[in-house]
């Protein structure tokens, strides 16, 4: 019979996972970044007053 403390991981080991998994994750992340390099613009279109009861 194990023992509680057997199946749970040491703090250190769990953050070192933890950042090699975060670290995989970044640079995929930089690698789709770096692609895209279009800027987008934003366009806002002003209707009117408005609808509804507010007057």
């Amino acid at each position: 019979m194990n023992a509680p403390s057997d199946d749970i991981t040491p703090p250190q080991d769990e953050t070192a996972r933890h950042n090699a998994k975060m670290a995989r994750k970044k640079q995929a992340r930089d690698k789709i970044m770096a692609s895209k390099t279009d800027e987008k613009g934003l366009v806002i279109v002003h209707t009117g007053k408005g609808k509804g009861k507010s007057s």
